[in-house]
């Protein structure tokens, strides 16, 4: 995934990841209607959706929601043959945080056989620096 964020501060990212067995991903691309994202990872097309990750996570849902809806179609075709992962990323600004799914968002996923991963950062106290 592309994409600049400070470790220390909040921070999200949300990416749509395929893989298959049986496409390239210039294919998965093609009938995307777009290239991959990103570029180091070669068996795997990522296009990220929202690229302010600045933005808090739970805004750039309708931007996830949008553009899975735009391109249910091809991504139903895909299905059958690939591995289709929402990526939710961040780093909450407190050591609470949470997101909320809309219904809408989570019927289009179960239409295309998605996986979501959330993948949390957060720092620990053992991460802060001593106060000598």
């Amino acid at each position: 995934m592309t994409g600049k964020h400070d470790d220390n501060g909040p921070w999200a990212k949300s990416a749509l990841r395929i893989e298959s067995a049986v496409l390239s991903v210039e294919e998965i691309g093609r009938r995307m209607g777009q290239a991959s994202t990103d570029a180091k990872a070669p068996n795997c097309w990522i296009v990220d959706l929202e690229p302010d990750d600045s933005l808090p996570l739970n805004d750039q849902l309708p931007a996830v929601e949008r553009f899975i809806a735009a391109k249910i179609d091809v991504l139903e075709e895909l299905a059958p043959a690939c591995e289709i992962d929402l990526f939710l990323g961040w780093h909450p600004e407190a050591g609470q945080d949470g997101i909320v799914f809309q219904p809408s968002l989570i019927k289009l996923l179960g239409r295309i056989g998605a996986v979501v991963t959330l993948d949390t950062y957060t720092r620990s106290e053992d991460d802060d620096p001593p106060n000598d």
